[in-house]
C-alpha cells in the first residue's frame, strides 16, 4: 500500500519524495517509471513529475534506447561534504580485498544510518562472482539484511528500540515475524550467541532470491560502528556449508578491523587531549 503523508507539510512531503526517487535510482540498476513509483512508494503521476524535474536539473537521465532512468555523475555533487575515505574504509579495505581473494566472493562493509544500511565499501568489482555490483552509497533496508540484523542485535536496548520504532513509523513493509523476533529479544540473543547473522536468498538485492549472505559486527572501543558481509550465490552452496567455510574468516577479519579502529580512535583521542 502506498504511503501518502497528507498530514505533513506539502513542502516537506515533496522533498521527501524527491529523495526517495534518487535513492531508488541509486540502488544499482536503471528503473522504469513504474518501478520508480513502486520502490519510492509514491503514485505513478508523482513519480513522473519528479523524474521530469530531476532530468531538468541534470541529476538523472533516460537511457537512449528505452524508457529507463539512471543517475548522472552530477549526483556526486550531493556528497562532496561526505568523507568517502573515512577511517572505516581505510582500515577495512585491505581486509575486504583479502577475503575476496581467498573466497572469490564479494564482500562489503556497511554502516547503520537511521533504520537503513549504507554500503561504505565493497569488492564486487574484484570478482566475476556477482550478479549485480553494489557500490559505496547503496542504501537498503536494515531488517531484511544480515548486516542490518547484526547491527540491531549488537545495538544497546534503547538504540534498538528507537530503530525499530523508526522502521514501523516509516510505513515500509516489514516482516512481522522478523520484527517481533527483535522486539522480544529472541533474535538478538541468537545472533549475539553465534556472533553473526545470515540470510539465505536475500530479497533486498537484485536479482531477488539469487544471493545469500553472512554478516559480522565491527566495533570500535566496544561500540558497534559497522557490519561486514560476504555475499555468495544461493545456488552454489547451502547456508550450513557456507557457515563452515566462511564464518571463521569473517569473524577473524571483523576482529582485526575492530582492533585497528579501536587503536586508531584511541590515538586520535590522545592526540586531541
Amino acid at each position: 500500500m502506498l504511503k501518502d503523508r497528507d498530514t505533513e507539510d506539502p513542502s516537506i512531503r515533496a522533498v521527501g519524495r524527491c529523495i526517495a526517487v534518487l535513492q531508488a535510482l541509486n540502488r544499482g540498476r536503471p528503473l522504469n517509471l513504474a518501478e520508480i513509483a513502486a520502490d519510492a512508494r509514491i503514485p505513478y503521476p508523482t513519480a513522473y513529475r519528479i523524474v521530469r524535474a530531476l532530468i531538468h536539473e541534470g541529476m538523472i537521465e533516460q537511457e537512449p534506447s528505452r524508457k529507463y532512468y539512471r543517475p548522472t555523475a552530477l549526483v556526486q555533487s550531493l556528497s562532496h561534504g561526505y568523507r568517502d575515505h573515512s577511517q572505516l574504509v581505510i582500515v577495512s579495505r585491505p581486509h575486504l580485498v583479502a577475503l575476496t581473494a581467498q573466497t572469490n566472493w564479494p564482500a562489503i562493509v556497511a554502516t547503520p544510518v537511521g533504520h537503513k544500511m549504507v554500503v561504505r565499501d565493497g569488492t564486487h568489482s574484484l570478482t566475476p562472482m556477482t550478479f549485480n555490483p553494489y557500490y559505496s552509497g547503496f542504501v537498503y533496508t536494515m531488517l531484511d539484511s544480515p548486516t542490518g540484523r547484526v547491527c540491531l542485535a549488537f545495538f544497546d536496548d534503547e538504540e534498538r528500540r528507537l530503530c525499530l520504532e523508526g522502521m514501523v513509523a516509516s510505513g515500509e513493509p516489514l516482516d512481522a515475524a522478523t520484527l517481533n523476533g527483535f522486539r522480544s529479544g529472541s533474535s538478538v540473543e541468537q545472533i549475539r550467541t553465534r556472533g553473526y547473522a545470515t540470510i539465505a536468498r536475500n530479497s533486498f538485492t537484485e536479482p531477488r532470491g539469487k544471493n545469500s549472505s553472512i554478516a559480522v559486527p565491527i566495533f570500535s572501543k566496544g561500540r558497534l560502528v559497522a557490519a561486514s558481509s560476504l555475499i555468495f550465490f544461493a545456488s552454489a552452496m547451502t547456508m550450513d556449508e557456507a557457515e563452515k567455510l566462511y564464518v571463521p574468516s569473517l569473524i577473524s577479519m571483523a576482529k582485526a578491523i575492530s582492533e585497528k579502529l579501536s587503536a586508531t580512535d584511541a590515538e586520535n583521542n590522545d592526540g586531541a587531549s
